[in-house]
């Protein structure tokens, strides 16, 4: 049995909100949708289906419950993104895609469908009038297929075959139905994925039948309901937009805030899945084009705060560009020189609601074919969410109306000589707010060539160092629940009231007038940077605004009231500036805010939001004391007032001794994600763990456990403690000695599940107050390793062109006279766990695969010693299976190298391959306490890139820990000289 895919119907709609945007389509497709999920294997298709399932618009506000997240400063954010788009390619499934002769990546490029016509069973097939038109329908699927091929640059073949009308068991459930055509489809020897796709059902509306007109389509799923009174070309192009994966689209919207989680509805407005079905060219989105590989990453500019970094060589921090329009017709991308738009990744989220990850990314992009409306740049959040399925993912996206408060579609665009600063939007802020706000773009268009091009320039704002003010504001502040501000404010200039401390849902109430010229205030959710930094429209980025009419009186004021969002709300006041402006004028503004419910991290005091204490900063939102405030997890901090989640940190401090010691780690850190499987733990007082270790006279701790004491890890059998996570989601060892003692080191040794990176704390005081004394990465994970966590700071990483060559051996001490092929080891005077555990600064690249027998590996380490072999050694050994596990090993010793190195041709590695189960050094990175990590990838990584990428990559020649560079692991890829030939 297989895993069927089946989703609900969506659709809960204000359609009195909505109908003037999505005018062009026929009113039944408002609830079009039909939302494919997955369900427990052995379900038939379409036979049992939960129609109590929410759609996609519904979504958890956070990734899990957990306490403790790893996102910092140095670089998380951009890599875990990053990652998650690599993974895309292997969602993308065969026979819908195919690898592009060209970019090699896997690209949508045909689908077949099967159209049936019908009647009902109880409908007298014999009428004229009940006789569905072959020719009608083929010329509409034929138009359609032309679109698709137009819209995908002619990458995508969409094909069909229009069965004989047949009768259909009547049936008001459209799942039935959709069950009862799979069957009798299946009864004529069709099968899904050789001899179609999906499958087109048409039928007769009917009160004895499905009784409702217009069209559903299941969302990354293979059917579509259509009743043939309502059959056009635009129609059936819509729907099949639902089956390659898309939603109805949204555009950013005030409304969010008083229906979170559920997104409500408010249309994008130009793509033919959201209310831009009427025109002629009303294409997918760039992103989705983009994913589905019809149009080449190289045609993509990749921008981020960051710039450059090992997961996006070629990102930019800011630039200027000309894009194409994504919707051009008549013409075929033809090189990397063709941009048709810019893809800023923010954040990757594991949403607990779906079981599935989501990439959330902004695109600005050009799009011209909507009948000359957008004559400007489109902005949009958008996100895929990933997944085994038919298209490998479902997509939606958000709008950004550059006039959020304005539903003309005309000023939803970026017009040129405009700046826009693209704020953090609400609905992402409830899923990654540390992201979002670390990822704020500002884009001005700088001139357009209308259908041709559009050039902008791009930057990234920094709020805590923003540009210079480029427009004179007059600030003012009010503290939510302090009482109302009353101001009598200068016509002439520019006034802005930051509203503060307004927590979960503040009511901001405005009056204004000014009985002499027209007046207005615009409400935003954060500083309105684009017009004051920028000088663009003031009221660019506001949520809301409040249009003042001189009919007013000053004790007659025009109100607004403005539901405020994550704690403030910005009240801009623009000058006037008009001619018939009297001198002197006065714009009186009003201005109360009430406090309802208080945010995170805050608790109710005297009717205002105050902030939790430093000590204790978190609390849950509504707090209404300060008992309700609590602490961090050991080892995290809270990196912003509002965060739902404490930050691991990379802090730490000596201890010069303490009665408790553990080592600790968040379940992410795990190899299983879950659980940490420990042998042994001993505790020594020396800096290498030599001599003896301390005497575990006290009581074994632990976060929790799959039935297994503690105290197994200090014993000198072999059983094996099994910890799993505490309510905080880390898992934690150790021993509350009796007397203080003074740790130095910890000797470790895990299971097959270990950890990747572990904290060493000790206790301060007599409470539960744990204190990071070490942070160790880069952990072998291999099972049974021998851990050694020595507390000292490693070496610093030498520079890329060192002064001075590398000395060519360490001091040798020997266990035994020296032999020819000795066991060396480094020196205890100055100890260190690994001896290569900076960058090589010479690394050895082999310019042809020659071995001298005489040459020297390691064939094992033990402790600071190495156990060294030859080549001769290794070449007559009679046992294979001992052979392949030793050049299998990448371990080296200070200048001594592993087998496959310095062995190249006993180890079967002389040829011109690239090493698939291997990974090589793409970067090294240095955090704050001098600790160096390495980035690896591999091959078929580097594989999937540019060649300009390629070249790039391999073009290096450094090594870190033994870890080769890409030229030694994938010399296929890198055409590696002296492994093959030019």
């Amino acid at each position: 049995m297989t895993i069927r895919y089946n989703r609900t119907i969506f659709f809960v709609l204000l359609w009195l909100q909505v109908v003037t945007e999505l005018a062009p389509c026929n009113a039944n497709l408002l609830n079009d949708i039909v939302v494919e999920r997955p369900q427990a294997q052995g379900t038939n298709d379409g036979a049992s289906l939960d129609l109590n399932l929410t759609s996609r618009k519904t979504m958890t506000s956070s990734s899990s419950t957990r306490s403790i997240d790893d996102y910092d400063d140095s670089g998380a954010r951009q890599r875990k993104v990053w990652e998650m788009i690599e993974t895309m390619d292997s969602y993308k499934k065969a026979p819908i895609y195919s690898r592009d002769s060209v970019s090699n990546k896997p690209t949508d490029s045909s689908f077949h469908y099967l159209v049936l016509p019908s009647w009902w069973s109880h409908q007298n097939s014999g009428l004229q009038s009940l006789t569905m038109s072959k020719t009608k329908i083929n010329n509409i699927m034929d138009k359609t297929a032309d679109y698709y091929s137009d819209m995908s640059f002619g990458k995508l073949s969409l094909t069909y075959e229009v069965l004989n009308q047949n009768k259909i068991q009547s049936t008001k459930n459209i799942y039935e139905a959709q069950r009862l055509v799979k069957s009798y489809i299946d009864s004529k020897g069709y099968v899904k994925n050789v001899d179609y796709d999906g499958i087109i059902f048409l039928f007769w509306e009917s009160s004895s039948a499905l009784d409702w007109g217009g069209a559903k389509g299941q969302i990354n799923g293979h059917f579509i309901w259509i009743s043939y009174a309502d059959l056009s070309y635009k129609v059936v192009r819509h729907e099949i937009g639902h089956n390659f994966g898309h939603d109805h689209h949204l555009r950013r919207h005030y409304s969010y805030r008083q229906t979170r989680p559920d997104l409500g509805y408010y249309a994008d407005g130009l793509d033919m899945l959201s209310g831009g079905n009427d025109y002629d060219i009303s294409d997918f989105g760039l992103p989705s084009k983009w994913f589905f590989n019809w149009i080449d990453d190289t045609s993509i500019i990749h921008m981020q705060p960051e710039g450059a970094t090992d997961q996006c060589p070629s990102c930019l921090s800011s630039g200027t560009f000309t894009i194409k329009p994504f919707d051009m017709r008549g013409s075929t991308p033809s090189s990397s020189n063709d941009n048709f738009g810019i893809h800023i990744p923010i954040t990757t989220v594991y949403d607990s609601k779906w079981k599935h990850n989501f990439v959330y990314s902004y695109w600005l992009s050009y799009r011209s074919g909507v009948d000359g409306i957008a004559q400007g740049l489109s902005v949009h959040l958008a996100w895929f969410e990933l997944y085994d399925s038919m298209f490998g993912a479902y997509y939606d996206s958000m709008f950004y109306y550059s006039n959020q408060w304005n539903d003309i579609k005309l000023d939803a665009i970026v017009k040129v000589g405009k700046c826009f600063h693209v704020s953090p939007a609400s609905y992402l802020k409830d899923r990654d707010l540390l992201a979002v706000n670390s990822v704020q773009p500002v884009v001005c268009v700088e001139s357009l060539d209308e259908g041709s091009s559009l050039t902008v320039t791009v930057s990234f704002l920094n709020p805590h160092n923003p540009p210079p003010k480029q427009v004179e504001v007059d600030e003012h502040s009010l503290t939510c629940g302090s009482g109302a501000m009353t101001k009598r404010f200068d016509a002439s200039k520019t006034h802005l009231v930051h509203v503060k401390g307004t927590g979960q849902n503040g009511q901001v109430t405005v009056k204004q007038c000014n009985p002499d010229v027209w007046s207005q205030s615009y409400l935003y959710d954060s500083y309105p940077y684009a017009h004051i930094n920028y000088d663009s429209l003031s009221g660019y980025g506001a949520m809301k605004r409040l249009p003042a009419y001189k009919t007013c009186t000053l004790t007659s004021m025009h109100s607004l009231q403005y539901q405020s969002d994550y704690d403030e709300t910005y009240v801009l006041i623009p000058s006037t500036k008009v001619a018939d402006t009297p001198a002197g004028s006065i714009t009186k503004v009003n201005i109360s805010c009430s406090v309802s419910r208080c945010a995170n991290n805050q608790y109710k005091l005297n009717g205002k939001c105050s902030q939790c204490p430093e000590d204790r900063p978190r609390s849950n939102t509504g707090s209404t004391s300060i008992s309700n405030c609590f602490a961090c997890p050991v080892g995290t901090s809270l990196t912003h007032p509002l965060a739902t989640i404490c930050t691991l940190s990379d802090d730490f401090s000596p201890i010069k001794a303490s009665k408790g010691w553990r080592l600790w780690a968040p379940d992410y850190h795990t190899t299983s994600g879950n659980r940490w499987g420990v042998k042994l733990m001993e505790f020594y007082e020396t800096m290498d763990c030599s001599g003896t270790p301390y005497n575990p006279r006290g009581n074994a701790i632990n976060s929790n456990n799959f039935g297994t004491s503690p105290d197994l890890v200090f014993s000198d059998d072999s059983s094996v403690w099994t910890g799993k996570k505490d309510s905080d989601g880390a898992i934690w060892i150790g021993m509350l000695f009796f007397q203080e003692k003074s740790v130095q080191c910890v000797k470790l040794v895990c299971t097959n599940n270990s950890v990747r990176e572990v904290r060493v704390q000790a206790l301060v005081g007599n409470g539960n107050n744990w204190q990071n004394v070490w942070i160790e990465k880069n952990l072998d994970t291999t099972k049974d390793a021998e851990l050694i966590i020595s507390f000292e700071r490693p070496p610093t990483p030498p520079t890329k062109s060192p002064t001075k060559s590398p000395t060519k051996e360490p001091s040798l001490l020997t266990t035994k006279a020296p032999t020819k092929v000795p066991t060396v080891a480094l020196p205890i005077s100055n100890p260190i766990k690994e001896p290569s555990r900076h960058p090589i600064e010479s690394p050895t690249i082999m310019s042809s695969c020659d071995e001298d027998e005489e040459d020297i590996f390691v064939r094992t380490i033990k402790g600071n010693r190495a156990v060294l072999k030859t080549c001769r050694w290794l070449s007559e050994k009679d046992d294979v299976t001992l052979v392949d596990k030793l050049c299998k090993k990448n371990e080296g010793f200070g200048i001594y190298k592993p087998a496959n190195e310095m062995c190249p041709v006993t180890c079967n590695i002389c040829t011109c391959e690239d090493h698939e189960t291997g990974k090589f050094l793409l970067k090294t990175i240095e955090s704050a306490n001098g600790a160096v990590k390495a980035q690896k990838r591999d091959c078929s990584w580097l594989r999937s890139k540019s060649s300009y990428k390629k070249s790039v990559v391999c073009a290096r020649t450094e090594s870190y820990r033994n870890i080769e560079p890409a030229m030694n692991v994938c010399r296929a890829t890198c055409k590696t000289e002296g492994y093959c030939s030019s």
